[in-house]
């Protein structure tokens, strides 16, 4: 939850910052790679 807020606070205060573009897609499609990253966690641990 923590790292969300974080996330957040960096992505409003760099907005005149010209972003990779690996970042925007991460950002566009954050919740199902979460869910991937979450998901090999699980198995590999």
């Amino acid at each position: 939850m923590a790292k969300d807020t974080k996330d957040r606070k960096i992505g409003k205060k760099g907005v005149d910052k010209p972003q990779p573009e690996w970042l925007v897609y991460y950002k566009k499609n954050k919740s199902w790679i979460q869910g991937i990253v979450f998901t090999i966690v699980v198995i590999i641990f």
